[in-house]
């Protein structure tokens, strides 16, 4: 009986630890298919957000390059978008761009916040008021993005697009959106930012922390060689409901135009958003 009793004790431990073995494998494959499909549609977004900013064609290894994929997964990628009409690839140039089907998906966003509105409205008289180009920037990340672009009828214009990335913490518009945060937040904002960077681009967190101060004081941040050289911007928070991003707008222009009109920029901004 004894003896019966052990082996049966082992046969049912084996058929435990096997069971076990298979629940564990089981949900490590759940695990890595789960971190390989949350990867899988990262890497599509990245893919939209490339040619947002690009606002052209681009080749597999243009597209690989500029994202730090190998070439062979964008190469699948590409062709896998292309397959559901994403994309569409000129076979003679070996290049893709996206289609009209991609445009369409999220239309209805823009045309709710920008066609013919209020705030588009809003943007085209501060440009005409101050001689400066008006932009609408959201956090993406770690970066600063333009979702809206009123540019300036000067002859000289600075670079802004729509889809264009900026440093988040360096810049006008970047800082009016840190300052809504907590501490913790920009902490844990700056720490990713600083892993991105060599040591001579790294933000200095409590440089920052004092800037923001100021910029939470006044409600307006001013910028100069943030993004690009010789370029200024001064920017507000703009008051949205609690459902949506948080926005800012910035008005900017050559430092030379900027800095002497800065007063009047400034003022402007504040009246036409409402504050204090």
């Amino acid at each position: 009986m004894l003896v019966s009793t052990y082996h049966g004790c082992d046969k049912v431990g084996r058929c435990a630890g096997m069971t076990c073995a298979i629940a564990a494998a089981s949900k490590q494959r759940v695990e890595t298919m789960d971190s390989s499909a949350i990867k899988s549609a990262k890497r599509v977004l990245e893919v939209f957000e490339f040619f947002a900013q690009r606002r052209g064609s681009a080749t597999i290894g243009e597209i690989s390059k500029a994202l730090g994929y190998p070439q062979s997964s964008t190469s699948v990628l590409m062709k896998c978008l292309h397959e559901l009409r994403y994309m569409q690839h000129d076979v003679r140039q070996r290049t893709y761009r996206p289609t009209l089907r991609l445009a369409l998906t999220s239309s209805w966003l823009r045309d709710q916040h920008f066609s013919g509105s209020e705030l588009t409205s809003l943007m085209t008289a501060l440009r005409d008021e101050t001689g400066g180009s008006v932009v609408l920037g959201i956090q993406n990340g770690i970066d600063l993005q333009y979702i809206q672009v009123v540019p300036t009828l000067m002859p000289v214009q600075l670079v802004m697009r729509i889809g264009q990335l900026r440093p988040l913490c360096r810049t006008a518009v970047g800082k009016i959106l840190l300052a809504q945060q907590s501490e913790d937040k920009i902490a844990a904002t700056v720490r990713r930012i600083n892993a991105r960077n060599n040591k001579a681009e790294r933000i200095n967190f409590k440089a920052l922390m004092n800037d923001l101060v100021e910029v939470r004081r006044t409600s307006i941040a001013y910028s100069v060689n943030a993004a690009s050289v010789g370029a200024a911007v001064i920017a507000a928070p703009l008051a949205l409901s609690d459902r949506d991003l948080p926005m800012a707008i910035g008005i900017g222009g050559p430092v030379d135009y900027i800095e002497p009109n800065r007063t009047k920029i400034t003022e402007a901004l504040k009246n036409a958003l409402h504050l204090a």
